[in-house]
């Protein structure tokens, strides 16, 4: 993670002036370059940034704002977010706001670490589904409208079937029987106990046995973000743990197999 963090150049936007030069000080330690600025001011599209931190006291419209703006197609890049305090319904606020992390205050300096290596990560793929994306309109000169359809795609990676909002995997045969039972656990629970659309997401890559690491990477998050969504499902399905879920699995298919 540390190679990663090195030269990279981070914008702070920050309505909190003593942590927003204490974040830049701990980036700086870590090798960034970090370009601070205040909740008012414009974002300089002539600037290239590698991530985004957006330090605030809590899920406020201007932190919105520079959400949308960071995630649009003119920067495509990830954010995070540092609250100066909440619980698990204000990480989820700013997560589904668009935040690829979010964290609450105090944060270690390994936890920052693991964060903004997260987000750079993030920032490259979707810039590199842009540059995809922009050769597509070079090859097929295809219309802008087309185009802005395409690039909207980049920031959700995914690809989604109409029967179940869980993430399958875009190089799968369709006919896998595999993926059609999971599928089928994955739209018969979610239903049931209201999870929501990163959550099915989340449930059918940990369904097929894949680590938080390789989810977080196919969704287009960070590994904490993954291991979040993880816990809220789990606690939704009354599980004590990911390695429960082969239970979950013995009980939906028994029946059938029986």
């Amino acid at each position: 993670m540390a190679t990663i963090v090195r030269h990279a150049v981070v914008l702070l936007i920050t309505d909190d002036v003593d942590c927003g030069v204490e974040t830049a000080t701990a980036l700086a330690d870590m090798g960034c370059l970090a370009h601070r600025i205040d909740a008012d001011s414009a974002i300089d599209r002539r600037q290239h940034y590698d991530a985004a931190v957006i330090i605030t006291e809590h899920n406020t419209a201007w932190s919105a704002d520079a959400l949308d703006r960071l995630r649009s197609i003119e920067f495509a890049c990830a954010s995070l977010v540092l609250l100066a305090s909440g619980g698990p319904e204000d990480v989820a606020e700013s997560l589904q706001r668009g935040a690829a992390d979010c964290l609450v205050r105090p944060v270690s300096d390994p936890e920052l670490l693991e964060g903004i290596s997260g987000v750079i990560e993030s920032t490259r793929r979707w810039r590199a589904r842009c540059s995809r994306a922009r050769l597509l309109e070079a090859e097929r000169r295809i219309e802008p409208s087309t185009l802005g359809s395409a690039m909207a795609r980049v920031f959700e990676p995914v690809v989604e079937r109409v029967t179940v909002a869980a993430a399958v995997p875009a190089a799968a045969p369709d006919d896998n029987p595999e993926h059609a039972k999971i599928e089928a656990v994955v739209d018969r629970v979610s239903g049931d106990r209201g999870l929501t659309r990163r959550e099915r997401q989340v449930l059918y890559w940990l369904l097929l046995g894949h680590r938080y690491v390789d989810i977080a990477s196919v969704l287009g998050v960070a590994p904490r973000t993954a291991k979040f969504h993880a816990a809220n499902l789990l606690q939704k399905l009354e599980l004590d743990s990911r390695y429960d879920l082969a239970r979950l699995l013995a009980e939906e298919f028994g029946p059938e197999q029986g």
